[in-house]
C-alpha cells in the first residue's frame, strides 16, 4: 500500500534532487540522487546491497550519481548523472510489490531520472519495475542487459591501457586479476580468454559467481579479495565495489595497469590518482572505461535498438583512452585530473 510510504527529500551541496525514501509493507527503503541533468535526464541503475547503515548507504549513492555524471559526459552523451540504492538483502526482499512501489518513487521524478541495472538488479528485476513505470531501460525486449556491453567497453580499455603499460607485449601474454565476477566480471573475463588470455586469478565474495567461473573455466585461479590485490599480475581489472585504490592498498599493489568496470575506484578523488601516477601505475579512469552499458541503454532512450551501432560507440572506448593517454604523456599529469578538467565544464 502507498499511504505507508515515507519520503524525505534532503539538501545536499552539489546534488539537484536526494530522496530518501521508505516504505515498510513491502520492506522497501533506499535513496535516489540527481547529481546534474545539465546534459540531459539524469541516467543511472539501481543497485541493491545490504547496506550497514543509512550513512553507508547515502554515501554510496552520492559518489554513484556524482560518478554517472562523469560518465555520461566523457562518453559525450546528452545525459545526466543519478543513482538509486537500495536497502536490504536481494535474496530476501525481491518480490512485484516491492519492485512496483519502487517504480512509484521512481515516476516521482517525473523523468529527470531514468533507471536501469546495476548490482543486484536484473532483467527480470526491470521489468517488473516497467510495469509501473516508463522511466527505465536496459528491458529485455528494447537494448537488454547492459552488463555485457559494459564488459565489452572494458576490455577495449583494457587493450589500450595495456598498449601504453605494456608496449613491448601482446596482451594474451599478461596476467590478470580481477575482483568481482558477476555480470559484467563475467563477461569481460569471457572476452579475455576469447583473446587467449591464460593467466587469470578471481575473486568474489559469492560463492555461487566463483563456482560458474570454475565450472566454465577450470584454468582460472581463485583467491580473496585482500589476496587479490596483492598479487604479481600485470593488470588489475576492479569489477565490483569503489574505493579500493587508496593510500592504503597502494603499497600493497603490484600491478602496474589498473582497469575495470567498478565505479569509483579511487577512495579520494583529489590525491589518490596523484599517488598511483606517481608510482608509476597507470590507472583508466573509471567513468570512461566503464561507459559501455551506459551508452547500449542510451540507444534505448533514443528508441535506436541497432545493436550494431551500439557497438560500434562501445568500441570507440579504446580510442577514447588511447588519445587521453596520449595527452597525459604530452602534458604529465594523471589520466584523472586531466580528463576531470575538461568533463567538469560540461556541467
Amino acid at each position: 500500500m502507498e499511504n505507508d510510504l515515507t519520503l524525505d527529500w534532503l539538501s545536499i551541496s552539489g546534488y539537484e534532487k536526494v530522496l530518501y525514501f521508505k516504505q515498510p509493507s513491502v520492506q522497501l527503503e533506499g535513496y535516489i540522487a540527481i547529481h546534474s541533468t545539465k546534459r540531459g535526464p539524469a541516467l543511472g541503475g539501481t543497485r541493491f546491497w545490504p547496506y550497514s547503515s543509512q550513512d553507508d548507504a547515502l554515501t554510496d549513492v552520492l559518489r554513484l550519481a556524482q560518478g554517472m555524471s562523469y560518465k555520461a559526459a566523457g562518453a559525450e552523451l546528452p545525459l545526466g548523472g543519478g543513482k538509486a540504492v537500495l536497502i536490504g538483502h536481494p535474496n530476501q526482499l525481491k518480490s512485484p510489490a516491492y519492485f512496483h512501489a519502487y517504480a512509484h518513487v521512481v515516476n516521482l521524478f517525473q523523468g529527470t531520472y531514468i533507471t536501469a541495472e546495476d548490482m543486484n538488479i536484473g532483467t527480470e528485476d526491470i521489468r517488473l519495475i516497467a510495469e509501473k513505470t516508463v522511466h527505465v531501460v536496459g528491458r529485455t525486449d528494447k537494448s537488454g542487459n547492459p552488463s555485457p556491453w559494459t564488459a565489452l567497453g572494458v576490455f577495449h580499455g583494457v587493450l589500450a591501457t595495456c598498449e601504453v603499460a605494456y608496449p613491448t607485449r601482446d596482451v594474451s601474454s599478461l596476467s590478470f586479476g580481477i575482483q568481482g565476477v558477476g555480470e559484467t566480471g563475467f563477461h569481460f573475463l569471457q572476452l579475455l580468454v576469447d583473446h587467449g588470455v591464460k593467466h587469470i586469478t578471481i575473486a568474489d565474495i559469492n560463492p555461487e559467481k566463483i563456482t560458474r567461473v570454475q565450472t566454465r573455466f577450470p584454468f582460472v585461479k581463485v583467491v580473496d579479495d585482500h589476496t587479490l590485490l596483492s598479487l604479481p599480475v600485470d593488470v588489475l581489472c576492479p569489477c565490483a565495489f569503489g574505493g579500493i585504490l587508496n593510500a592504503h592498498t597502494l603499497p600493497t599493489i603490484q600491478a602496474k595497469a589498473i582497469a575495470g568496470s567498478a565505479n569509483n575506484i579511487f577512495l579520494d578523488l583529489e590525491k589518490d590518482p596523484h599517488r598511483f601516477h606517481e608510482a608509476g601505475i597507470l590507472v583508466a579512469p573509471d567513468y570512461i572505461i566503464n561507459a559501455g552499458g551506459l551508452i547500449n541503454v542510451f540507444h534505448e532512450v533514443i528508441n535506436d535498438l541497432d545493436p550494431q551501432r551500439s557497438k560500434a560507440e562501445v568500441v570507440k572506448i579504446g580510442d577514447r583512452l588511447r588519445r587521453l593517454y596520449q595527452d597525459v604523456a604530452a602534458k604529465h599529469v594523471n589520466p584523472f585530473t586531466l580528463s576531470l578538467s575538461t568533463i567538469q565544464k560540461t556541467f
